[in-house]
């Protein structure tokens, strides 16, 4: 117990509306359980806990933060503060928190907003801007004089994606693994819901690529159970 003094809990109590003008309070282990808050403590030889002060769970993980901005973004700011407020993710999460919070966040969206507003939230919270990839593509193009030609150009020379010929203004972009740095490690599936941020990224791909606006659709994802993404590219 000696090792622990002085640290700070990753979970902490629910404390009296009036702990704070007490100063400090004494609580036992065992009402350590709320998640969504921290608090500064010192152990006791007693196995009791001292609280010194109360502090939110940082929310500072990259998905986190992103998906915040696009809820006060699309929602509005009360809808984002709240939750910030219920699903907290630290940039020090392991891969098992951040799946877990991957879900959670997938449950709340699904519960609460229709599919074309949980398309547009999850859009936002892309990962880049897609512009390594785009010159990569772009690469291809530049030297083929249709898009049947540039599909095959690319197929025959990439492996961390592949194309399929649609027609001269319809794609297919094809993922052969998940590449999403927060879910990627876990072996279980996720809603649709969670997928939909390739969307963003997409969009910002092949709208540099063909210099014009285009549509995106998720056809299916290795997250819900299928052999790869597919996501539909018009324009």
């Amino acid at each position: 117990m000696d090792s622990l003094k002085g640290a700070r809990l990753p979970r902490a109590v629910s404390l009296p509306v009036d702990w704070r003008r007490a100063g400090a309070l004494f609580v036992p282990l065992t009402m350590l359980k709320s998640p969504c808050w921290h608090a500064k403590a010192v152990w006791r030889k007693d196995r009791s806990v001292w609280v010194g002060e109360d502090t939110m769970a940082k929310n500072d993980h990259a998905h986190a933060v992103r998906l915040v901005g696009s809820i006060e973004k699309h929602i509005g700011s009360e809808a984002a503060k709240e939750v910030e407020a219920r699903f907290s993710l630290s940039k020090s999460a392991d891969i098992a928190t951040k799946y877990q919070w991957a879900q959670a966040i997938c449950g709340y969206l699904d519960e609460h907003y229709d599919a074309e507003t949980i398309v547009s939230i999850r859009k936002e919270c892309r990962c880049n801007d897609g512009k390594s990839i785009a010159n990569k593509l772009l690469k291809y193009l530049n030297r083929t004089e249709s898009i049947k030609a540039f599909v095959a150009l690319f197929n025959q020379n990439e492996t961390f994606a592949c194309l399929e010929y649609i027609s001269e203004n319809r794609i297919r972009f094809c993922y052969p693994q998940c590449y999403c740095a927060c879910v990627k490690r876990v072996p279980h599936e996720l809603s649709k819901t969670w997928c939909y941020c390739t969307l963003g990224n997409a969009e910002g791909i092949f709208s540099e690529v063909f210099r014009t606006n285009v549509q995106v659709t998720l056809l299916q994802s290795i997250k819900t159970g299928a052999e790869k993404c597919v996501i539909e590219v018009a324009w």
